[in-house]
């Protein structure tokens, strides 16, 4: 018996990726590749699972970590034919780490239901451990972390919500209903519209 699909080496195929990633996304820095930032989301959600966070804050430090990559690297024109010429993105090969965790920490303070005192230095510990950066680095970096994200931590749902949906696929759930019940997500009810005549 034979094959017809070709052995591709793990490290190629990881090779690829990146390559493909760094040609639809030019303006990134060269240092963040596709491979570093699915690692920095799979250490998120495993610190999320470990202390039992909501999906949606693994969602949302998803969301805010790439707003913070693509953060300024869009190169053109706006409306008025004004240049726009960007500045490096804030996440470096060297900072993706501390950013990650910054996120985290704001998804944590915005998303989370009231939870004991204690768990809030457990979520410190658990990113030093996981992302080797420390508590008191994570603090510090927090406002500024904050003031990138223009102070808006409430996002869209269009923004997170593919997260949502990929990391519920991730852990087998069928769909948004499957983990959540009956209970409606962000659902809106359609409101009755007078008719002027």
């Amino acid at each position: 018996m034979g094959s017809v699909i070709q052995y591709t080496r793990p490290s190629d195929l990881k090779r690829e990726l990146n390559e493909h990633f760094r040609s639809r996304h030019p303006t990134i820095d060269p240092s963040i590749t596709l491979s570093k930032i699915r690692k920095v989301k799979s250490d998120i959600l495993a610190i999320s699972e470990e202390l039992d966070l909501e999906i949606s804050t693994a969602a949302l430090a998803y969301a805010y970590f790439e707003k913070l990559i693509l953060k300024g690297s869009w190169k053109g024109k706006d409306g008025q034919g004004l240049s726009t010429e960007s500045t490096s993105s804030p996440v470096t090969k060297e900072n993706r780490k501390l950013m990650a965790c910054v996120c985290l920490l704001l998804a944590y303070k915005v998303n989370e239901p009231k939870r004991p005192p204690g768990e809030f230095t457990a979520l410190m510990k658990q990113m030093t451990k996981h992302m080797y950066v420390s508590a008191k680095d994570i603090k510090e970096h927090e406002f500024q972390v904050f003031a990138l994200l223009e102070f808006n931590l409430y996002l869209p749902r269009q923004e997170f919500l593919p997260h949502f949906e990929q990391i519920l696929y991730r852990q087998d759930y069928i769909n948004v209903q499957e983990y959540l019940g009956e209970d409606e997500f962000y659902s809106v009810a359609p409101q009755q519209r007078k008719v002027v005549e």
